[in-house]
């Protein structure tokens, strides 16, 4: 008897920054430092523009290949204090397609990033049809 394995998008790009943090990536840290930059923002849906709580982003350092996930609030919302410089910023929640942004954090600045999900349908559809 044959089992095909089925992975959502949100579910393989998890699965590729684990696989990257294992071999070599490491955690931000936190620093107290007014040097650095605010990245801010909510995740919202793309069609309703209700927030979505239950979202998460990963945020990769290309400078120094630091990561770090960051679980957003009941409301979608987040903030984050970084080190200047260009970051890759993935978005997902279950149930959509995933965003990806590159972000130029600056010294002192507040960036804002307000990410609309798209639902994702093809697999909303292969789960209700089980």
């Amino acid at each position: 008897m044959s089992h095909k394995l089925r992975l959502s998008i949100a579910e393989i790009v998890c699965l590729c920054c684990l696989a990257a943090t294992i071999l070599g990536g490491q955690q931000l840290q936190k620093r107290q430092n007014p040097d650095l930059g605010k990245l801010v923002g909510q995740v919202v849906d793309a069609q309703e523009s209700a927030p979505i709580g239950g979202a998460f982003l990963l945020i990769y350092a290309e400078q120094n290949r630091e990561q770090q996930r960051l679980n957003v609030d009941a409301k979608g919302r987040f903030e984050l204090e970084l080190t200047p410089g260009f970051y890759d910023v993935l978005v997902g929640a279950v149930e959509y397609v995933p965003r990806c942004k590159r972000i130029e954090i600056i010294s002192g600045a507040l960036i804002r990033f307000d990410p609309k999900l798209k639902a994702d349908f093809e697999h909303l559809q292969q789960l209700q049809l089980r």
